[in-house]
């Protein structure tokens, strides 16, 4: 089992200079940064070693990144599937 209060420790104490305030989302734990982004860290016990961390910063330069290994269809042309990266964008980068 995920123990997102570990999660929340970590984030607050250990990047309080950065870090505004984190929440608990069903299946993920978000962490608002005082720059004006957050970062998602998902997380389940219902798909088994299945994770996913994104960075939204969308609001603040339009750019996003995600790195996840979820199996979604749309990237099985990439190589490194069911891993892949969005380095800026929605657009995929393979994973080494």
């Amino acid at each position: 089992m995920v123990d997102f209060g570990d999660l929340q420790r970590i984030a607050e104490i250990e990047f309080g200079d950065i870090v505004e305030c984190t929440e608990r989302i069903p299946h993920k734990f978000r962490i608002l940064l005082k720059e004006g982004s957050f970062i998602d860290v998902y997380l389940t016990d219902e798909l088994e070693n299945k994770f996913g961390f994104h960075w939204e910063r969308r609001a603040i330069n339009g750019q996003l990144f995600r790195y996840d290994n979820y199996p979604d269809p749309e990237w099985k042309r990439v190589s490194s599937f069911p891993y892949h990266f969005h380095n800026g964008s929605l657009e995929v980068q393979q994973s080494t």
